[in-house]
């Protein structure tokens, strides 16, 4: 008799777990809108937030980064950054602009370290979400203008990861010594370099990639994220002496820094000491040591001349004897050499 009660408490109690978990198949609460009721404050707002993690195995200190990111991206309505653990951050805008500009605008790097980042669904979770890709903005050289078309365009970027967009001004004008592309990489996968290209019966050429604001890579591997110092290749015995196949040039030399300098807003001296002493010079000599393999012009007839010590001189350069002495030297010597 025991044996049978106790058999039969036992099975009691799983119909009892049984009906539990039917009822929680069945139930459930169905909301509308996530509002706070005692404000009518809608709470975690994941509409203008970025999940990110830095392309790193180092850990972010967090206090040190969250001040320069956020002078960087300079939000007007400001941003929020919180650590949802040592590698995942979770970056709060308040405005559809915020929020925009700093996604498009990539990549953004800390301490050199990648920022990959994901925009947040309405119903993502932040710990779920897979971050392994960042967006370029990819220079494409030594394409002839007969392949200088949306569709093949369209076509290289995917080739070099998914098409995002292409520059506005890729087509406009007869030539442009690069095409922009903006891509979205997988950090997982090396960098392309190059492309091969051609027509139907024609021959095959090459196409080069250069990447913008791309910093820390592999010149092994082709990964982001580590140099070849740090390369897990060597372990597979890479010769320390090989043929590197990635290189410097893949960097793209910085937009910014091409554009015209700011010379033609600067004064050497104040206007009344530029335009009143003009003639008060006296004649000057100097002699500069110019490196091996540097290309010097006379000053008087302007000839190239290479060579281990060539002197450069430099004559009838004015000379002011008031304050700004100095200045004005500097500058035109600064000048010529340009010129050179």
């Amino acid at each position: 008799m025991a044996g049978l009660s106790s058999r039969g408490a036992i099975d009691l109690h799983n119909e009892c777990a049984r009906l539990q978990l039917d009822e929680e198949e069945e139930g459930g609460l169905e909301v509308a809108v996530e509002e706070d009721e005692d404000n009518g404050r809608i709470k975690n707002d994941s509409r203008y937030c970025l999940m990110g993690r830095f392309l790193t195995d180092k850990v972010i200190n967090f206090a040190a980064m969250k001040n320069p990111m956020a002078a960087l991206w300079r939000s007007g309505k400001c941003v929020c950054i919180k650590d949802l653990s040592l590698t995942m951050f979770l970056f709060q805008f308040f405005h559809e602009i915020d929020v925009r500009r700093v996604f498009d605008s990539g990549p953004w790097t800390f301490d050199q370290h990648i920022l990959l980042v994901h925009r947040l669904g309405a119903e993502e979770q932040p710990q779920n979400v897979p971050l392994f890709h960042t967006n370029f903005w990819i220079q494409i050289y030594n394409l002839p203008l007969g392949f200088q078309s949306e569709r093949i365009l369209h076509s290289i970027g995917n080739y070099i990861g998914s098409f995002i967009e292409s520059d506005e001004n890729n087509l406009k004008g007869v030539w442009q010594n690069y095409m922009r592309l903006r891509v979205s990489l997988d950090v997982r996968k090396p960098l392309k370099r190059r492309m091969r290209l051609k027509r139907t019966g024609g021959e095959w050429f090459w196409v080069d990639f250069k990447y913008e604001r791309l910093n820390v890579f592999c010149f092994i591997c082709g990964l982001l994220g580590h140099t070849e110092r740090n390369c897990p290749s060597l372990y597979d015995g890479v010769d320390d002496n090989a043929t590197r196949p990635y290189v410097i040039w893949m960097k793209a030399p910085s937009r910014r820094g091409m554009m015209n300098s700011g010379e033609r807003w600067l004064r050497t001296a104040p206007p009344e000491m530029e335009e009143g002493n003009l003639g008060n010079y006296s004649n000057l000599w100097i002699a500069m040591v110019v490196s091996e393999n540097g290309a010097t012009r006379s000053a008087n007839d302007g000839n190239k001349s290479r060579g281990k010590e060539q002197i450069l001189l430099l004559q009838n350069l004015p000379l002011l004897s008031e304050v700004g002495v100095k200045w004005e030297l500097m500058a035109r010597i600064r000048g010529i050499l340009q010129v050179a």
